[in-house]
């Protein structure tokens, strides 16, 4: 079927099997979902029996990201995404161009044979390509810029299934470049050439903990100016050979996992610019790193001069008091670790404990504390949406939770929540006993304005707990990613973002040092670090308790 050149507003499509649809050269036909349609664009036909010899050539298809929406009762994971194929063999899609996809770009479930080819995707809510098991995937050719919109996600995740052939460019997407995981499903055999940037982590392969994946070969890949470049998590076979690794914040190279890496060759490979070249948290069984450069990734031996962290061990949750086994399932320590009852993480647990140590009589986790008079007696303020925290707060007579809306006039409130700017509080002064933040004061646009109002607002003798993401040791200096001198915010570093209460993208402004601590005292509290190790052989986390002084701040 040949489609004209031309703009088509239509509904889902679905496609039989032994069907060709071709647009006019140069991308000249333009399919656009319907507004409301809340389904895919263009589907197979049968999802149950499946198709199979499809071919799409030659079409733009554009979304409505900001008009669908999932629909009552609709329990699909995958509900709206330009392509969507499940359980189709031999399918070629060349020459495509998708913009606005409210989830993938492309996204294929136990797919067979399937070859993208010269695929364009630019601000994609999801992934530009997914998988859930699926085997022979050859993509080729294949630009994705800006994906991950509507929430955290890769720009190519490929999720159990095998045989798989990447070359691409990635850049701007709020999670990984490419992710390799076998959470779906096993995974095993995949060859990867990329060049990716602004991501936060170029290439990263995880085992998952019932599901084996290897037989990985990064090759001639350059990864550059990411939080992370590579990280292996739980993997096998994995090989890296000839690739550039610049620029990442934390780790070039980075090991993870319940399990160690086993087999691991790094070849041939340049390390630049990296806040660490090769480390992590778990041991390396049969590494081998040679031709590397700087020379000192290639005396790395067996263990890839990683230490071994403790990945289960058994405890007391400081914030629900349930005695349960905390578990390190891949990613990040600090996030890392929930407990099974409340799912807080180890950060979390971590600042649970510093108020608990703060204020307690006898109890001892954050529920307890929340039923003894005196606790319930202070007037408690927590900015945010998210967290385990505001289960036991919520039920203190004087709690406020506050999030920032711009749709909505400051001091006003939404499903109980009042509407505040950190940066300009609309609370009278020593308005507060205690103010909680959780890994939110890096997002505040201009921080120490917000850490002054919180000072204004708390009673003289009260205290700012909050943690910030910071390693340990801290950097030496604080580092602004934006220019705020002005009302428009100019970019010194490039773009990074966390996930915000509400489900959607929080930018950092500012990446903190060990000079914060004098700036706090400047602005007129007295601060001292709660330090929680949490795991035992594991990094410790850090918790800020500051504490309003008498007196003005310093000028």
């Amino acid at each position: 079927m040949s489609i004209p050149a031309g703009r088509y507003c239509v509904g889902t499509i679905r496609i039989p099997s032994n069907t060709v649809i071709q647009g006019a050269a140069d991308g000249d036909t333009v399919l656009q979902l319907l507004p409301g349609t809340n389904d895919h664009l263009l589907t197979n036909a049968d999802h149950q029996g499946g198709n199979h010899n499809i071919e799409i050539r030659r079409l733009t298809l554009l979304g409505t990201a900001a008009d669908q929406s999932r629909s009552t009762g609709d329990d699909r994971v995958n509900f709206c995404s330009a392509v969507y194929f499940n359980r189709v063999t031999h399918a070629r899609l060349t020459d495509l161009r998708v913009c606005d996809a409210r989830q993938a770009a492309t996204h294929f479930t136990r797919c067979d044979d399937i070859l993208l080819d010269r695929l364009s995707c630019r601000r994609i809510g999801w992934s530009g390509v997914s998988t859930s098991g699926t085997f022979r995937i050859v993509v080729a050719n294949t630009r994705i810029v800006d994906s991950g919109r509507d929430d955290v996600h890769s720009a190519i995740h490929l999720d159990g299934g095998g045989d798989a052939v990447v070359q691409c460019t990635i850049r701007e997407c709020t999670g990984h470049g490419i992710m390799l995981d076998s959470e779906f499903a096993p995974f095993d055999g995949v060859v990867v050439s990329a060049d990716i940037a602004h991501c936060r982590c170029g290439i990263a392969v995880r085992g998952h903990r019932n599901h084996e994946l290897g037989n990985v070969l990064v090759r001639q890949c350059a990864i550059a100016d990411n939080a992370t470049g590579i990280d292996l998590t739980n993997a096998k076979h994995v090989v890296v050979d000839g690739s550039v690794v610049r620029r990442s914040e934390r780790r070039g190279l980075s090991f993870h996992g319940h399990r160690p890496c086993t087999d691991v060759v790094v070849t041939n490979t340049t390390f630049e610019g990296n806040g660490r070249d090769v480390g992590g948290t778990d041991r390396v069984v049969r590494g081998h790193f040679l031709g590397n450069d700087p020379p000192e990734t290639n005396a790395l031996g067996g263990l890839g001069g990683v230490a071994e962290v403790e990945y289960d061990h058994a405890g007391t949750c400081s914030v629900c008091g349930r005695q349960t086994v905390f578990a390190h399932t891949g990613g990040s320590i600090r996030e890392s670790f929930r407990c099974a009852q409340c799912r807080a993480s180890l950060r979390q647990r971590g600042q649970a404990y510093a108020v608990v140590d703060l204020y307690a009589e006898d109890a001892q986790c954050l529920e307890g504390l929340c039923r003894e008079p005196g606790f319930r007696a202070l007037r408690v303020y927590e900015p945010g949406l998210a967290g385990p925290f505001r289960e036991y707060l919520a039920g203190l007579p004087h709690y406020v939770q506050s999030y920032n809306w711009d749709d909505l006039a400051l001091g006003e409130t939404r499903d109980g929540i009042v509407n505040q700017d950190l940066q300009s509080l609309t609370f009278q002064d020593g308005s507060f006993d205690l103010v909680i933040t959780s890994d939110l004061m890096e997002h505040v646009r201009r921080p120490y304005a917000g850490f002054a109002e919180i000072r204004r607002v708390l009673k003289v003798g009260g205290r700012h707990v909050f943690t910030i993401p910071v390693a340990v040791p801290m950097a030496s200096k604080t580092v602004s990613r934006v220019d705020t001198t002005t009302d428009t915010d100019i970019p010194l570093l490039p773009a990074r973002y966390h996930i915000a209460g509400d489900g959607g993208r929080s930018l950092v402004y500012t990446d903190f040092g060990k000079d914060l601590l004098a700036d706090l005292r400047e602005i007129g509290f007295e601060t001292s670090v709660h330090i929680d190790t949490g795991v035992p052989t594991g990094p410790p986390c850090l918790t800020f308790v500051c504490k309003k002084t008498e007196g003005s701040p310093t000028t």
